[in-house]
């Protein structure tokens, strides 16, 4: 506290100022390192024992359980995982199907057996072995619909044990389901199980006529029971498609694959379990691939509504077809089937052409700059996008050859002859692996021409 004097002594001027400071007390002694030290120590202590208290609740606290508000959860997996199970009995409103593991897929075993839609049973594998329960709680099993005809769910785990959820009600608030592990207490689920359930057991089916490996397939073979006519389509070294419709022919690429893939993808609509295979079928679809050869062959039967039923390897009694694509393009006539295109080329895969059209020749070679001779470029164009009229009515050979095609690639050869013209303008044409003759327009041949005499 400043005292009179002191205040008097402030007045008397500036160079006294310094007297009216009040008086601290004596200065605080300094730092010393042996104190800096002493203080890291304890630092360092408080950090470790930090550290043991996080492992410990990291370590000790079972990693299963979590709380949520002042509900606990805890996983029913117990150890299980969706590649330990080995089969899945599942009950829904009053039917059952039983589904085993075969490899890398999964099959129907109860009530038929036929294969398994192996994705969605996984999902729902992993549905239910995600799922957390809550505490018990005391309600009667039927006042949440955990009654006889509530679904149920057993996982059958050679390594952990069984697993048997039956599902409720969801809860009227929250995200929750009502459940019973075997038959415990009830339990809250921290997610609706019962959104992951199918809708029908069928949707655990697979509903695919015929499964094969679309790469593989080397040969397709259409059967009508109304007429003789049996086209079968075959690829050979080079993956190009012929036609032994009558006669044979290069088939379209594109046409081919469509019917590969619709042949792949159609689908059941509605399973007729209870019916025997189809015997006195409309048509007969039989698809070859793999070495050695595997076969998978479809039989339809139009119905008198005009819809489709139809049997396969997946499906061996009879089912409703969703559609009627396949139906629709196993009638496509001969013409429908064959290639419009003059040759078929690999661009990557050329390596010499040889063209002689009227008198005028080229033989040029790929090199790794490029053709040897600068006309193949627009050679190739004119035949890439040259047309051909196959399947159809053509007058036989006649005469000697005006001229010849070579297309080297991949290591064969795609060759045609060019042989007389027709009253059209056209000329009359053959080419290597088949018996017909056909059709080359006279826009194409002239575009060739053209590239020819550059």
């Amino acid at each position: 506290m400043v005292n009179r004097t002191s205040l008097q002594r402030c007045r008397l001027g500036p160079e006294r100022l310094s007297a009216c400071a009040p008086d601290r007390g004596p200065e605080p002694a300094p730092r010393t390192v042996a104190m800096d030290e002493r203080q890291s120590r304890w630092l360092v202590l408080l950090s470790a024992v930090l550290a043991v208290l996080v492992l410990g609740i990291v370590f000790l606290e079972p990693p299963t359980a979590e709380r949520d508000g002042d509900r606990r959860w805890e996983g029913i997996a117990d150890g299980r995982t969706v590649d330990q199970v080995t089969g899945m009995n599942l009950t829904l409103d009053g039917n059952r199907i039983r589904v085993v593991r075969e490899g890398a897929s999964w099959r129907w075993v109860e009530p038929v057996d036929v294969p398994a839609e192996g994705s969605r049973i996984d999902a729902l594998l992993r549905s239910v072995l995600d799922l957390q329960a809550g505490e018990p709680i005391d309600v009667l099993p039927e006042r949440v619909g955990l009654g006889d005809s509530s679904p149920v769910i057993a996982l059958e785990v050679a390594e952990r044990g069984d697993l048997v959820v039956r599902i409720g009600q969801d809860a009227p608030v929250g995200s929750a389901s009502y459940i019973q592990l075997g038959q415990g207490a009830v339990r809250a689920s921290r997610t609706r199980i019962r959104s992951a359930l199918p809708q029908t057991l069928t949707d655990l089916r697979e509903p695919t006529l015929a499964s094969f490996p679309r790469s593989e397939v080397k040969r397709v073979m259409i059967q009508a029971a109304s007429t003789l006519g049996s086209p079968i389509f075959e690829r050979d070294v080079l993956g190009w498609w012929r036609t032994d419709l009558d006669p044979r022919v290069k088939a379209s690429e594109s046409a081919v694959h469509t019917l590969i893939d619709t042949i792949r993808f159609t689908k059941a609509q509605t399973y007729l379990d209870a019916m025997p295979p189809l015997q006195d079928s409309d048509w007969i679809v039989a698809v070859s691939w793999g070495d050695p050869t595997e076969e998978a062959a479809i039989q339809l039967k139009q119905r008198p509504d005009a819809s489709w039923n139809a049997s396969g390897p997946n499906h061996p009694v009879q089912v409703l077809l969703a559609g009627g694509e396949l139906a629709e393009l196993l009638q496509v006539d001969g013409t429908g089937w064959a290639d419009t295109r003059l040759v078929g080329l690999r661009p990557t895969l050329l390596e010499r052409l040889v063209v002689r059209l009227d008198g005028v020749e080229l033989d040029t070679q790929r090199t790794a700059d490029g053709w040897s001779d600068p006309r193949a470029t627009a050679i190739l164009v004119a035949l890439e996008t040259g047309e051909a009229v196959r399947g159809s009515p053509t007058p036989a050979p006649n005469g000697p050859p005006s001229g010849r095609i070579e297309v080297h690639q991949g290591g064969e050869v795609l060759s045609l002859t060019v042989h007389q013209a027709t009253d059209a303008g056209d000329r009359v044409a053959t080419e290597a692996g088949t018996s017909a003759p056909y059709i080359v327009t006279s826009g194409t041949l002239q575009a060739v021409a053209e590239a020819l005499s550059q």
